[in-house]
């Protein structure tokens, strides 16, 4: 038998929202207070050894930011690994956000780790709720290889604590579960008790009002609600509770196949660290020669995982998603969706516009925009934090939540400006000053398209007209219907003057842009034409092709007809493809008795269909090329849940749903607008699509990748399975196929869905959860917000999906540049004046072909341009890249240079393996 000491690696930490259950300012100021007795103890006792800032960078500056004084303290507490930093900026729920912020949010934690003296490269991910499945991929572009994540994957898919975790492309990172109560399991189960002479796991853990220091707490009819604090406590210290305690935190890791050696964490939510943690070792080492507690660092512990035999432990692949629910609560995807689309519409303008249009303008001449794309990051990464982004907070959190977004928001506008502006001075304007306007559409996908678009163009009034025209520089008429007019005097400003006041008519148009360059712009003509002396402005009544509407309750172009039945359901008929889809877009609402990280059902629910209930249905937007009809119904919904009595079956309220439908000219999808006037709470309301096709799974776009999940529930050792594990995340798409026919529903921000097991194979989107608040840092208090009730959701919201029929699969349907060209529009500006710029009329920056594109960005160095290319299909690929380029690089994610890549008069060959992603730097010359 080995003589050698089992080893218990002893990591302190505090798992630190920025914000949470208090906002953001009472947290910094918690912060401060912890961050410097972390300081004080580090420097003044060498047993405490070090301390990991819960794996972010983000509270060491916003400490830095109130107390700069200290950076010197700091820096060489980092660079000496007492205090450990990163490599996240802020810890994410990875499900909500896009693939590129979890990317950008590693490079900033890095960059900022290693200017404070150095990251630690651990994938510690015990926040959040899941981690996608390209994780792996991720992590190893930013030299990261073990990952330790608490939330959360299955014993029957490890086995064991330790696995290995195999990305889609093949990627392998070695993966450690942590042990039960995860992050604080030997602060639960051996440092309390130690000092508290309680139990905190068991029936004891209640506050005795007797001698145990002084209480702080309001008692005024405003803030009496809100938590009590104890301050000047004192210390105690209870060392006959260590033996058995210390033995319920060592067993707390008995699934660890390395027997020898166990990860121990003393920390918690907001814990500051804990003075007596030295002692407490060293009280535990004096019990037996068998084990023995040493306090170090994460990477100590990693250095023992990594010596393992490997060859003994599962491959896990896919996502980490797993229930049961408590263990990754999965229904927080639809709590708070407003916010959650607020954060969609930001990423897409900021991530699929500002930096394309920033790289386009930046490389004819604008000086770099990297302070303002920065600070929109910054804000925009603020807003990500695992409770902000779903939601899960105090309603003050989540204004300033929605605040930084539109910060964010903001900012990227700001860039796109600056971009349109200074491409303006340069590009040739061939048009007769005095009858035509110049109409430039900038595209920012690194494709070509061909849209019909709604505008709004002024002309003077002076010109007296009544319609427009809009023709290509060489001539070519483009299809144009206008649908209104007004007369109204605008401001025109300028930097050195008041601004002008400019009599116009404003002319609201549906145009064919025609075919418009990969991430690059054309200058359209705009000419007036006939005249008018009177104030009542009438339309041209004339049609230039087939009408989109049919009748007043059906939509129809060259490729889809769509017919709206009289409960507002749509009946949808594919022209090309002879798919028929009947009873598409109804509604339903169930009770929600739970909070807002789990949804559960009450013992009396009901479930509310909108089917059958009378809608009114009227025409609202008639043109040649884009066309409505809008439904309006009013439905009495119980209006909340009796909690006691887990009920809904009370007084019943109105909830209004208007919603949008919309078909343009030469479209193959169907828009919707659905405004809600939420007056219940409690409940979850979804819209519902019957595909009726015979689907084994769904497809929905994830991170850098596809997520292909069963429609058959996953089922636990005694057949049972989980209600609550069956909706699941998404990005813009989810696609039901059978292979031959596919129906894909597009969205605007809406994180979660389900594909019903069930005949009709019904795929069911999340518009919004309402739940009661509780915020629970402990179960056993009492959490209830009396004066909130941003998780009722209740008010107005808009949500904005279509649907998309197609023939073959995701990829043959080639859903996902359908969805980039819903939710990214082309940036259209009118101008005045003939100019004979340095460059042409139409142009393109960047065409990619073969591979979707998560990211045109400015290169971080300021010499150039990144595009990210990723691969979500499971067979090879080639793409082309063809830009003004000389020199090409493959880069890691972190943009550092890995090889070249050879140019061929401006094109550069590309293969990328199934579901590989690539970044490659395109630069000028020898940069």
């Amino acid at each position: 038998m080995s003589n050698e000491k089992q080893i218990g690696h002893v990591v302190a930490h505090a798992h630190w929202d920025r914000e949470w259950r208090y906002p953001v300012w009472h947290h910094i100021n918690a912060l401060c207070g912890m961050m410097k007795q972390l300081m004080d103890l580090l420097e003044s006792d060498p047993r405490y050894k070090s301390f990991i800032m819960d794996a972010q960078s983000v509270p060491i500056t916003d400490y830095l930011d109130l107390y700069p004084e200290d950076e010197s303290r700091l820096r060489k507490l980092i660079e000496e690994d007492r205090i450990q930093v990163g490599p996240w900026y802020t810890l994410p729920d990875q499900f909500p956000v896009d693939a590129e912020c979890l990317v950008r949010n590693l490079m900033k934690g890095r960059r900022i780790s290693d200017e404070l003296g150095k990251t630690m490269k651990i994938g510690y991910t015990t926040f959040g709720w899941g981690q996608p499945a390209q994780m792996p991929q991720i992590y190893a572009d930013f030299g990261i290889s073990v990952v330790l994540g608490g939330k959360n994957v299955s014993p029957e898919r490890t086995g064991a604590n330790e696995y290995l975790w195999e990305g889609p492309d093949g990627t392998v990172a070695l993966a450690s579960k942590l042990g039960v109560q995860a992050r604080a399991n030997l602060f639960k189960f051996l440092t309390i008790p130690a000092i508290f002479n309680k139990e905190n796991i068991g029936a004891e853990w209640w506050f005795n009002w007797e001698g145990l220091g002084d209480i702080f707490g309001y008692a005024d009819a405003e803030n009496y609600w809100q938590d009590f604090h104890r301050f000047n406590r004192g210390t105690t210290f209870y060392p006959e509770k260590i033996p058995d305690s210390f033995n319920r935190a060592w067993d707390t890791t008995d699934g660890t196949l390395i027997r020898n050696h166990r990860l121990l964490f003393d920390g918690g939510d907001f814990t500051f660290p804990q003075p007596l943690l030295p002692k407490i070792i060293e009280k535990v080492n004096e019990l037996d020669d068998s084990r023995k507690l040493v306090h170090g660092t994460l990477d100590d512990y990693v250095d023992i995982l990594e010596q393992m035999d490997q060859s003994q432990l599962r491959t896990v692949q896919g996502e980490l998603r797993d229930g049961p629910e408590p263990a990754c609560t999965p229904n927080a995807l639809a709590t708070r969706s407003d916010i959650k689309q607020k954060n969609r519409s930001v990423q897409n303008k900021l991530i699929r516009c500002a930096e394309p249009m920033a790289c386009l303008a930046g490389q004819h001449g604008l000086p770099a925009q990297a302070p303002f794309l920065d600070k929109a990051w910054d804000y925009l990464l603020k807003s990500q934090p695992h409770d902000s982004i779903n939601g899960v907070v105090q309603d003050k959190t989540s204004r300033d939540t929605m605040s930084r977004l539109d910060q964010a928001d903001e900012l990227a506008t700001v860039v796109t400006e600056n971009s349109v502006r200074h491409l303006l001075t340069q590009i040739q304007r061939p048009v007769d000053d005095s009858k035509e306007i110049a109409l430039c559409i900038f595209n920012p996908l690194p494709f070509p398209r061909r849209e019909t678009l709604s505008a709004v163009i002024a002309t003077p009034v002076e010109w007296h007209a009544d319609t427009l025209n809009i023709c290509e520089l060489d001539g070519t008429a483009l299809a144009v219907d206008q649908t209104g007019r007004e007369r109204i005097s605008i401001p025109v400003s300028e930097t050195d003057s008041r601004p002008w006041p400019f009599d116009v008519t404003r002319h609201f148009i549906d145009f064919d842009t025609g075919e418009i360059p990969a991430l690059g712009y054309k200058v359209l003509k705009v000419s007036g034409q006939g005249s008018y002396d009177v104030q009542l402005l009438w339309n041209d009544t004339r049609r230039r092709n087939e009408p989109l509407i049919k009748a007043p309750n059906v939509l129809e172009n060259e490729f889809l007809k769509v017919t709206v039945q009289f409960d507002g359901t749509v009946d949808l008929d594919d022209k090309q493809t002879g798919q028929v889809f009947r009873g598409l877009h109804y509604f339903e609402s169930s009770g929600d008795s739970g909070d807002g990280w789990l949804r559960y059902l009450p013992n009396k629910n009901q479930t509310h269909l909108s089917l059958g209930q009378p809608v009114r249905i009227y025409v609202s937007h008639d043109s040649d090329l884009r066309a409505t009809i809008t439904t309006e119904m009013t439905w009495m919904l119980p209006a909340k849940v009796d909690l006691a009595a887990s009920s809904r079956d009370g007084e019943l309220k109105p909830v209004t749903i208007r919603s949008e439908i919309s078909l343009r000219y030469g479209s193959r999808r169907v828009e919707f607008k659905t405004m809600v006037e939420n007056t219940v709470s409690n409940h979850r309301l979804r819209v519902m699509f019957p595909t009726d096709i015979a689907a084994t799974h769904s497809d929905a776009e994830g991170h850098f990748y596809v997520d292909h999940r069963p429609v058959e529930p996953v089922r636990e050792a005694d057949g049972k399975y989980r209600p609550g594990m069956c909706t699941h995340p998404q990005q813009s798409f989810v696609d039901v196929s059978d292979g031959t026919n596919g129906l894909a529903v597009l969205n605007g921000g809406l994180c979660e869905y389900e594909l019903l097991n069930e005949e009709r194979r019904t795929l069911a989107l999340s518009l919004l959860r309402s739940s009661h608040m509780r915020i629970c840092t402990e179960p056993r208090a009492g959490a209830v917000f009396p004066t909130q009730n941003g998780w009722e959701m209740l008010g107005s919201y808009e949500f904005s999906y279509a649907i998309y029929p197609h023939m073959g699969d995701w990829n043959a349907g080639d859903v996902y540049s359908e969805t980039q060209r819903m939710i990214v529009a082309p940036v259209v500006v009118q101008s005045n004046s003939r100019q004979e710029g340095s460059l042409p009329a139409e142009y393109s920056l960047l065409s990619v072909q073969g591979a979707q594109v998560s990211s045109v960005k400015p290169l971080e160095s300021g010499e150039g341009i990144l595009v990210r290319l990723f691969n979500p299909s499971e067979e090879k690929i080639d793409a082309v890249l063809t830009a003004s380029v000389q020199r090409a690089v493959v880069m890691n994610m972190n943009e550092e240079e890995q090889g070249e890549l050879p140019v061929d008069d401006g094109v550069v060959r590309v293969s990328l393996a199934a579901c590989k992603v690539v970044s490659i730097g395109l630069l000028k010359g020898g940069e």
